[in-house]
């Protein structure tokens, strides 16, 4: 396919990119709808980073745990705010003069910077700025989609299926390197992808743009160096078909490889700079993943991979299972549809590689952060619009109703999706207004059959209420309810773990247990509470 035709030329083009830009900016509303969700970990010290830079001048993080894109967009996102305190100020007092005037100008508008990126606002509109660079992630789904054959409807269907992933939509208004990750790494794989179909020196355009993505994207996140392998691996498909000279081709690979390098140096220049503190802080990082971090440990290799695996099948793509289980299955037939409407193998090796090599190293580590996984749902969206696609075409749905129904599930998953993303942005909303105890109150009359056992906080809101179903010993109890802040360390990514009937959905709370987040009512079976040392400490009345 030529790189010109990825959006089509046709009448239907405006059509699709129209309903795509609005897909789009729905997204980002939605995102922009539920900005002000509370703290975050990472953010804390990106926004300390940037401080920072305003008052020493340099132009580093001092740390290097993460690559340093994710300060250097922190440091674009406070050029508006930094503007606005230059062009306000009115100088300082008249009877300064010279070099001694231009100092404490300067120094007045560094300390008055500071104060601006330490503020609230300043902090909701950078979230706005990293929302809307990872929402690209969505585009280039759509243009990869594309390249890869699929019809505009289709392409259109796999950006759409991406937006609507609850998972995908909290993750982005982050101010972390996941959603960079994921936005440059798509780019990537489109830019290779668009090497293998272009001719001549265009060829090679292409292939060192890629180079450019991939070291970006190892720039968002060390690991994301990976995406360099299918940079060279589209390189060596190029060697083959122009029948390249062993020595030719170690000089292409070569060249890509100092590009990346370079790109990667560029966004990341401490790793140059601040050797030693570079190297010390990758190499705890590294120490970290294979060590393991409080609830978040998992055994490496099976436990792991089985825990990744159960997050995407069922969770990744909805808030209802039944329906993330459907997105991935559909992306099972997708891999079929790839396959057999292959016009090569190389296109289909360079779209599957990342996903594999991604899913595989990471089940090597005793860490697991199912943000790490975000990289992962833009190729599974593509696939599962594949899937769609080819079930459209089946013999058994090509009649009107068959059509029907798959036309009536494709849109009620994407409208269920939206809405929950709506009502769980309106619940961020009107976090800090929720009545606990009417929450309470409604939760036990809901559960008559259920036998409650109620935390120190949960039962101080109902002690002058009485309920058969409340018990006074937790051994005799079907479910403990208790609010979140109560119990630190809690055991993450098991599916379904916590119940979380009220408050706001920032976050899957079953991954994240230890957000900083409002504390919430949390519901849990008694078993599972005992089986963990903090909340079971909490049922006793003991320190854990």
């Amino acid at each position: 396919m030529n790189s010109r035709k990825i959006f089509g030329e046709d009448a239907g083009r405006k059509l699709t990119l129209a309903l795509l830009l609005a897909v789009f900016g729905l997204s980002f509303a939605f995102g922009a709808l539920g900005i002000d969700f509370g703290e975050h970990w990472d953010q804390r010290k990106i926004v300390r980073a940037v401080t920072t830079t305003y008052q020493t001048g340099i132009l580093l993080p001092g740390w290097y745990n993460y690559p340093s894109l994710s300060y250097s967009l922190m440091m674009i996102a406070s050029l508006p705010d930094s503007a606005a305190v230059v062009l306000s100020d009115r100088g300082i007092a008249p009877q300064l003069t010279g070099f001694e005037h231009n100092v404490n100008q300067v120094l007045s508008i560094s300390e008055k910077v500071q104060e601006v990126l330490k503020s609230s606002g300043f902090l909701l509109r950078a979230r706005l700025f990293f929302l809307f660079t990872t929402l690209l992630s969505g585009i280039w789904t759509y243009a990869l989609a594309r390249q890869l054959g699929a019809t505009r409807w289709t392409s259109l269907l796999s950006a759409a299926l991406l937006f609507s992933s609850w998972e995908f939509a909290y993750h982005a208004r982050w101010i972390a390197p996941d959603g960079l990750l994921t936005q440059f790494g798509i780019l990537t794989i489109l830019l290779v992808l668009l090497s293998l179909s272009a001719s001549g020196y265009r060829r090679l355009v292409w292939l060192f743009l890629a180079a450019v993505g991939a070291g970006l994207t190892c720039g968002a996140k060390y690991y994301g160096g990976m995406f360099l392998l299918p940079v060279l691996l589209a390189a060596f498909a190029y060697s083959r078909e122009y029948k390249l000279s062993y020595r030719e081709l170690a000089l292409l690979g070569l060249g890509l490889c100092v590009v990346f390098g370079a790109t990667f140096i560029i966004s990341t220049p401490g790793a140059l700079v601040d050797p030693l503190r570079f190297y010390k802080d990758v190499s705890f990082e590294v120490y970290h993943y294979r060590s393991g971090h409080l609830g978040y440990t998992v055994q490496a290799g099976l436990e792991h991979f089985t825990l990744y695996m159960t997050y995407l099948i069922f969770a990744g793509f909805s808030a209802y299972a039944p329906l993330a289980l459907s997105v991935f299955l559909l992306a099972l037939v997708g891999v079929y549809t790839l396959v057999r409407q292959r016009q090569g193998w190389w296109p289909v090796i360079l779209f599957l590689l990342i996903p594999v090599l991604h899913v595989g190293y990471l089940s090597q580590q005793k860490v697991l952060f199912v943000r790490n996984s975000l990289i992962v749902l833009p190729f599974v969206a593509i696939l599962a619009a594949q899937g769609i696609a080819l079930l459209w075409q089946w013999r058994s749905f090509s009649g009107r109703i068959g059509r029907a129904v798959l036309g009536i599930f494709a849109i009620g998953l994407l409208a269920v999706n939206f809405m929950w993303q709506y009502n769980a942005a309106q619940s961020i909303q009107n976090r800090g207004q929720a009545d606990f105890r009417a929450n309470l109150v409604n939760y036990i009359q809901s559960h008559p059959n259920t036998r409650l056992y109620l935390s120190p906080q949960a039962r101080e809101l109902v002690e002058d209420l009485s309920f058969p179903n409340v018990v006074g010993d937790p051994q005799q109890a079907d479910k403990f309810i208790y609010f979140s802040r109560e119990a630190n360390n809690l055991l993450a990514n098991r599916f379904g773990l916590y119940e979380t009937p009220y408050g706001p959905y920032e976050v899957n709370l079953n991954y994240y247990p230890s957000w900083d987040g409002d504390s919430r009512l949390v519901a849990i079976k008694v078993q599972d509470a005992l089986n963990q040392k903090p909340i079971r400490a909490l049922m006793e009345g003991t320190e854990p």
